[in-house]
């Protein structure tokens, strides 16, 4: 199954949607664990040696776990939401705004204790009824970037400041 790996990775790199593994790191660690499971292939199965095998199994995994963890620092943007919400608060000081909009932003229960204040969820039609007060909107960025079902969301934020962070927009309504 690893031996594949690289493969996988040259897949994903010619896929736009795929930042995260067009990093360097990302892509030594994963060469380095193809490499380690194709020399694993060879001896277990032309020197009959398990033992050897196992072995170089297991340091490649570590190299790949040790090179990959490098890109961590640049790839926290689109694991958690440390950094989205810092930039929730400086933008909130920058323009003096109190109120702060969710839409299709997943697992964002807990945002709360990251912003230091409350939020709003909101629905479709409460977002295209643009009676909002001035407020901050976190937005996928498939939502923004998609031509099919949100199109006129789109329209809607066409203009308005926006601030990328990973897979999420900051925008300022």
């Amino acid at each position: 199954l690893f031996s594949i790996s690289i493969f996988v990775l040259v897949y994903f790199i010619f896929v736009e949607e795929n930042q995260i593994i067009n990093r360097p790191f990302i892509v030594l660690g994963v060469a380095a664990l193809s490499i380690s499971a194709w020399s694993a292939l060879y001896f277990l199965y032309k020197k009959k040696d398990l033992y050897r095998s196992v072995n170089v199994l297991a340091i490649g995994l570590l190299i790949t776990l040790f090179t990959a963890s490098w890109a961590l620092p640049q790839v926290n943007s689109y694991i958690g939401y440390t950094n989205l919400s810092r930039e929730i608060i400086k933008v909130r000081a920058e323009k003096q705004i109190s109120a702060t909009y969710f839409y299709k932003l997943k697992r964002a229960d807990n945002m709360d204790v990251l912003l230091g204040h409350t939020f709003v969820v909101l629905k479709k039609d409460a977002l295209l009824k643009n009676k909002l007060s001035p407020g901050i909107l976190v937005i996928s960025n498939k939502v923004i970037d998609s031509d099919k079902k949100d199109r006129d969301i789109v329209d809607l934020l066409k203009g308005k400041e926006r601030h990328i962070v990973g897979n999420y927009s900051v925008i300022v309504l």
